[in-house]
């Protein structure tokens, strides 16, 4: 069994046999015993064109369909990558967030359990601890 012929195979094999049709007298008159003349001929030449140009444009209609599901794909990607990059920097935020109140939560602690300044008679606010800059975000960052 002969293998099946792709498309552009098809359509040049039709393309030599109709041109040696039409321009070999042997294929000629022996075409012309089988009731196909120059005129039926060059109607099948017009089918051949018709048929290759539809194949051209259904081609490059799928060709832009794939270039463009290519980038699609792509804007895909790339917007899947920031989306990425700013978790990742809400989480780095949220972690400093979380230690400043922390340590705001450590300072409360011991300010509410340290005694009274004895140097200072009538004072009845506590000594204050002070809090490390380090407990604090770096950067602030818009939410919603």
């Amino acid at each position: 069994m002969l293998a099946p012929l792709h498309v552009e195979e098809l359509l040049n094999s039709a393309r030599v046999a109709i041109a040696n049709g039409l321009a070999v007298p042997e294929i000629a008159s022996d075409l012309a015993e089988y009731g196909y003349m120059e005129v039926r001929i060059g109607e099948g030449q017009v089918l051949l064109y018709d048929a290759a140009l539809a194949a051209q444009q259904r081609q490059q209609v799928e060709f832009s369909e794939q270039i463009g599901a290519t980038e699609r794909l792509n804007g895909a990607i790339e917007a899947d990558a920031e989306q990425e990059k700013e978790k990742s920097e809400a989480q780095q935020a949220t972690r400093e967030r979380d230690a400043a109140v922390d340590a705001l939560d450590e300072w409360l602690k011991t300010a509410s359990s340290a005694p009274s300044n004895p140097a200072a008679p009538n004072s009845s606010k506590p000594s204050s601890p002070t809090i490390p800059s380090s407990a604090f975000p770096s950067k602030l960052y818009a939410v919603g």
